[in-house]
């Protein structure tokens, strides 16, 4: 792929791509061979991807006193909740064509590198995200937050979302090799996921519902899709959403307002609720008539005379019974019980 990007008003120097590759499938980095467009040097790799993966590549003078002065910044971004990159560079030897840029050659090629710099990107949650997280979390239901950022990332995300700041973080490496049994009893115990692939996001959701948990994913991203559809109720949100989460979902919120999900809740376990209270009721008023009348018929027509009386009373009766039942049915939970909090639970 080739693209040039012309010098800007300013003066800078403007670059020709020559080569861009990704290698999510094999290492969260993306490589980019290109010339300055100016000063007529060789061709440059230019590296950015996850520290963690980036840093081992680049050379120092001092390799340890760098190499941690490295991960103290990377550290120091990442708990202010930042998606941290690495960049780096060298000098690119090879020719430029198919055969020498594939993503393997460029993969072996990426050593040794010139650390430039970092970039911290703030991908901030929704403001509605806290309150409905807040709310979940007070009336007992379980919240995990999974994420494909640094483990200390996560965990800053995670604290400016309401969980407990000492909420356990998993990564996808620790996750690695587990079979269904030992990746379920992880993820019963496990508030946080980070650094996890789209295909562990799937085993996560799994997890889970073998803990006996019914799950229901919220996700915005094209590597949320498979999840969301693995999940008991898949939620997809617009807006900055992409279109694969969406058309995976079972529901699809067309507001940012994410404490919808709220009012959603509290009517769909009022309507089971309702529904179960009514059959309580009724099952509870007729069963009387159906045990007079197996005993009337065993014990003979005298006493069968007497039943049916019975059940004519218990038949009148019956039609007051109905009315409280078709109140239960008709009324909204969030009526009856008007905190959403005690609706939830």
């Amino acid at each position: 792929m080739s693209a040039t990007v012309p010098r800007s008003a300013d003066g800078d120097e403007g670059t020709t791509a020559l080569m861009t590759s990704r290698r999510a499938e094999v290492s969260p980095i993306a490589a980019s061979i290109g010339t300055l467009s100016t000063n007529g040097a060789g061709p440059l790799l230019m590296l950015k991807g996850a520290p963690e993966v980036v840093l081992p590549r680049c050379k120092f003078a001092d390799p340890q006193a760098d190499q941690d002065h490295a991960e103290s910044l990377v550290h120091n971004l990442a708990e202010q909740g930042l998606r941290v990159l690495a960049v780096a560079k060298r000098t690119w030897n090879r020719d430029t064509d198919d055969e020498n840029t594939d993503a393997d050659a460029v993969d072996a090629a990426a050593q040794d590198l010139e650390l430039i710099g970092y970039v911290g990107l703030a991908d901030t949650a929704r403001p509605s995200a806290r309150p409905l997280i807040e709310a979940l979390v007070e009336a007992d239901r379980d919240v995990v937050l999974i994420t494909g950022d640094h483990p200390v990332t996560a965990r800053a995300i995670a604290r400016q979302l309401g969980l407990p700041a000492d909420a356990r973080v998993i990564t996808g490496a620790e996750m690695n090799g587990l079979d269904e049994d030992a990746a379920a009893k992880l993820a019963a115990d496990v508030q946080v996921f980070a650094r996890v692939s789209p295909e562990q996001k799937v085993q996560i959701v799994g997890a889970l519902q073998r803990c006996g948990r019914v799950t229901a994913m919220v996700g915005d991203g094209a590597n949320d899709a498979a999840a969301i559809r693995m999940a008991d109720v898949g939620i997809g949100v617009s807006g900055r959403g992409s279109s694969a989460a969406r058309g995976a979902a079972d529901i699809v919120l067309t507001d940012d307002d994410l404490t919808v999900l709220l009012d959603t809740l509290v009517e769909g376990r009022g309507m089971w609720a309702g529904v179960r209270d009514a059959v309580t009721i009724l099952v509870g008023g007729n069963v009387g008539e159906v045990l007079f009348t197996i005993i009337g018929t065993a014990l003979g027509t005298a006493v069968l005379l007497l039943i049916a009386a019975l059940i004519a009373v218990a038949w009148a009766a019956e039609k007051v019974t109905t009315l409280p039942a078709a109140w239960i049915c008709a009324v909204p939970r969030s009526r009856r019980w008007p905190s959403r909090v005690r609706a939830l639970r």
